[in-house]
């Protein structure tokens, strides 16, 4: 209680401090705001609006995402429309089993220009899983076919909050659908949509076919998602013995329903975001290191001070308490300019985000958070430590209070040098730990950055097909036959937005790479005019199940296998007596 008796008469001696040296309070405080605006504002975002504990529904931390893993595509299997009838009955520890797809299509209304909207074609119990009651009407039942839910938004700006709309018929693509109900303001699950209609599974007659779907469901009660991963394996394992031509290499996945839709279900995904938050602190502290350096050389022109209060039996803790509160001052006047900034800079933000802020989850928002806040205050009690606690423990060291010198304590010219060398030895070993990675993120960043496409993206239309992909040879021809368009091609990815894969090479089998992966047709390479430097690009037969033909940039040829690729096999990394693909061409760096 002694130590804060007097935290107030401290607490106005550093305000005064920080009048008396108007350079060291700016730059402190300049330094200080900014790092503390980086740290808060990436938490606020980051782990707070983008990856919640918890959405704005009842008990969401119990839904989850089940999707299908396939190790030899290293990819998901989004097909599994066919499974989720067997999955409902036989999964007890997932309740309200449900999936949803998005669709693309015109709301077309007399008098009104089209408007392309995103779709959520969705199972009833889907809805269910939410547990939110619509504003007006129902929900979407079973036995719906052509009804649709849309959002308050949708309701209050395209059809002005009309009292009336229930049982209205809207166009929606090429089908009528009639209004059951009006969902409310800020509900937008599954992920960020405005419109709900029925999703019908009855076209799907064999596993593995179909349209794109994902899968989501509710925890049992007293059920983990540990419980569920393990009773989905036992019931895929059933079903590759049945099948094991189509069910050998898929794997079942249970995640968190926030980090699957992220596409964050690795925990390097994680390790990563908590590396760059590391970094920050990390700026932090060798922002505070500076400024403890400069605080250190004003402690030392106040040693007669220090020692008066010595001699005077003022223990060490309240002389270090003293400077501690003095140095809190200034770290909290630069945390509250530092979520001032933040707060400005996350607003400036949503305001630039404002055209894609309808393709964002529904939980992501731009605002500065309370938790952000008190992770500000935690920075700047770190801050105070630094700046206050360190060089207040030198100044108060063994040979202050050993002996009855006050005046002279100044003189103590080798203790100065000591503790300046220390902690420019502390700054000089952070700013050599932060440049490296730094320097590493500017050499990977900088060539995308600064690289065009590689092709001539403004000739070139983009359409993303989610549906029967049995009939794309149907429309490839189609599209080829259309004089207004001189080249068409299929890819998984877009260029430029290729998935991630981990490989392994056959001549350094174990030693794991990071690429990025697309499947795309036998013209791909041909319609955007990407030259073969070595070998061939694909042909009609290597898109044969059989084939293993692989075509690799030269990047990769190069860093691999030393320019020399062709005939070189490569694999997915984890895949022990995985297929090997081999390959057959090297391309020019594309995109």
């Amino acid at each position: 209680m002694r130590l804060l008796d007097s935290w107030w008469l401290d607490v106005k001696l550093g305000v005064r401090m920080l009048v008396k040296f108007p350079g060291l309070t700016f730059a402190g405080v300049i330094g200080i705001a900014v790092a503390v605006a980086i740290a808060a504002g990436g938490v606020s975002v980051v782990q707070v609006n983008m990856l919640p504990a918890s959405l704005p529904l009842d008990e969401s931390a119990r839904i989850v995402s089940i999707d299908l893993w396939d190790s030899r595509a290293n990819s998901v299997e989004p097909r599994v429309l066919h499974e989720i009838p067997a999955w409902r009955e036989g999964l007890k520890t997932v309740q309200d089993l449900g999936a949803f797809q998005d669709l693309s299509l015109n709301l077309i209304e007399s008098g009104v220009p089209p408007e392309s909207v995103l779709v959520a074609a969705i199972s009833a119990s889907g809805l269910r899983v939410a547990r939110v009651r619509p504003l007006l009407g129902r929900l979407l039942n079973d036995a719906d076919e052509r009804a649709v839910l849309i959002g308050e938004e949708v309701w209050r700006n395209r059809f002005g909050s009309s009292a009336a709309i229930l049982g209205r018929t809207i166009q929606l693509g090429a089908g009528s659908y009639e209004i059951a109900g009006v969902m409310p303001n800020g509900f937008g699950f599954p992920v960020h949509h405005r419109f709900w209609v029925p999703l019908r599974a009855a076209s799907v007659s064999e596993p593995l076919t179909g349209p794109a779907v994902a899968v989501f469901g509710r925890l049992a009660p007293g059920a983990a998602m540990e419980d569920a991963q393990a009773e989905l394996a036992a019931a895929l394992q059933r079903r590759a013995a049945e099948r094991p031509g189509l069910y050998a290499n898929l794997r079942p996945r249970v995640a968190s329903y926030v980090l699957a839709t992220l596409q964050m279900q690795g925990s390097d995904d994680m390790a990563g975001i908590v590396a760059m938050q590391g970094i920050v602190v990390g700026l932090l502290v060798l922002v505070c290191l500076n400024v403890a350096v400069l605080v250190y050389t004003r402690t030392a022109m106040r040693q007669a001070e220090i020692g008066l209060r010595t001699a005077l039996g003022a223990p060490r803790s309240r002389i270090v308490f003293q400077l501690f509160l003095e140095a809190l001052v200034l770290s909290a006047v630069a945390a509250l300019a530092g979520v001032g900034i933040a707060a400005f800079a996350l607003h400036r933000i949503a305001g630039a985000t404002q055209h894609i802020a309808a393709e964002l989850p529904f939980w992501i928002s731009f605002r500065l958070s309370p938790a952000a806040v008190a992770y500000a205050g935690a920075l700047s009690v770190l801050a105070a430590v630094i700046i206050g606690v360190v060089p207040g423990l030198q100044a108060t060291g063994r040979e202050l209070r050993s002996g009855p010198r006050i005046a002279g304590a100044v003189e103590t010219g080798s203790r100065l040098g000591t503790i300046w060398s220390l902690l420019i030895i502390a700054q000089v070993g952070f700013a050599v730990a932060l440049l490296p990675t730094a320097v590493a993120s500017v050499v990977r960043n900088l060539p995308l950055t600064l690289a065009g496409p590689g092709f001539a993206a403004g000739e070139y239309l983009t359409a993303r097909l989610d549906q029967f992909p049995e009939r794309h040879t149907e429309l490839m021809r189609q599209l080829a036959a259309d004089p207004r368009i001189s080249r068409a091609t299929l890819s998984s990815s877009e260029p430029g937005d290729e998935r991630p894969a981990r490989i392994d090479t056959e001549n350094a089998a174990g030693t794991v790479h990071e690429v990025k992966f697309n499947r795309v047709d036998v013209n791909f390479f041909e319609a955007f005019d990407v030259p073969v430097l070595a070998g061939r690009s694909f042909q009609p037969g290597d898109a044969s199940a059989a084939s293993g033909a692989v075509v690799v940039n030269e990047p990769l040829a190069n860093e691999l296998f030393g320019g020399n690729a062709l005939g070189q096999r490569i694999r997915y990394a984890g895949e022990t007596g995985g297929r090997w693909y081999e390959i057959v061409g090297v391309v020019k760096n594309f995109p």
